[in-house]
């Protein structure tokens, strides 16, 4: 299935992120999953249509409340495992 992989760097630390991360998936009808890797960095795996998954990846460089979000990697995979709703790990 058609993923969106993305790494977002920046005051991810805070509960407050993932939750904001969770709720847009959601409402963007998307599945996948969202967890912090280290200091200051998130990562995401999302699937569902092309629309959402461009809509999020906007949304993650615009950032949320008080993110400061300083990058965001994404790149297209393919990725065999396919996901039934959105999850914070």
């Amino acid at each position: 299935m058609k993923s969106l992989h993305l790494i977002v760097t920046g005051n991810v630390e805070q509960g407050y992120f993932l939750a904001w991360v969770y709720d847009h998936a959601v409402v963007l009808g998307l599945n996948g999953w969202v967890r912090r890797i280290e200091t200051g960095r998130a990562e995401l795996l999302a699937q569902g249509n092309d629309g959402g998954l461009e809509k999020l990846k906007v949304l993650l460089k615009q950032g949320g409340p008080a993110t400061g979000i300083l990058d965001v990697k994404a790149a297209w995979i393919d990725y065999d495992t396919v996901y039934d709703g959105f999850e914070m790990r």
